[in-house]
């Protein structure tokens, strides 16, 4: 997981009440332990703070997080885990890819909307060989939470991580 941070990850909250180190916010995205699926840390999305109260009139419920820069070998397979915190609300999220990173707003959207429960599940999806960053988009309205833990790339049967990693080596999991 996000055991060091989030390392060479972007992240970006379409509103500051929610933004990773917000104040403004008792629970904001971020590297927590309770977004772990294994280890100490996972990623959390959030939309637990209403942005309105915050008084940001022109501020998005969207969030995004990107992964770093990476080279596959051929095609390959992203998977990676996810729950929500609770059920009782709407939050969505998809996943794509980016090929061409002098047009990162290129993003492919291979995964129809995910609609993450309260427990763990395993999502996985082919990605091309000329895939170079994996891309999380997040959105609820002023709901709870979602977790992204250990995710992975396996090129040719061989799972790699690509979380805390420089932005052109992977290590290898077991």
């Amino acid at each position: 997981g996000f055991e060091n941070g989030l390392g060479d990850w972007t992240f970006y909250s379409g509103n500051q009440a929610n933004d990773i180190g917000s104040t403004s916010s008792n629970e904001p995205a971020g590297i927590f332990p309770s977004a772990a699926h294994s280890g100490d840390n996972g990623f959390r999305f959030s939309s637990f703070q209403n942005f309105v109260d915050q008084g940001e009139t022109n501020a998005s419920y969207w969030q995004y997080l990107t992964s770093p820069e990476f080279e596959l070998s051929g095609p390959s397979v992203l998977r990676f885990y996810h729950k929500k915190y609770s059920n009782l609300y709407y939050e969505s999220l998809y996943v794509g890819y980016i090929t061409d990173l002098d047009n990162p707003q290129e993003t492919t959207f291979t995964s129809p909307e995910i609609h993450p429960t309260e427990d763990w599940q395993c999502y996985i999806l082919d990605l091309p060989s000329d895939a170079k960053k994996v891309f999380f988009s997040y959105y609820g309205e002023h709901t709870y939470f979602i977790y992204l833990d250990d995710i992975t790339i396996a090129p040719a049967g061989e799972w790699q991580s690509v979380n805390n990693i420089a932005a052109t080596t992977f290590m290898l999991s077991n």
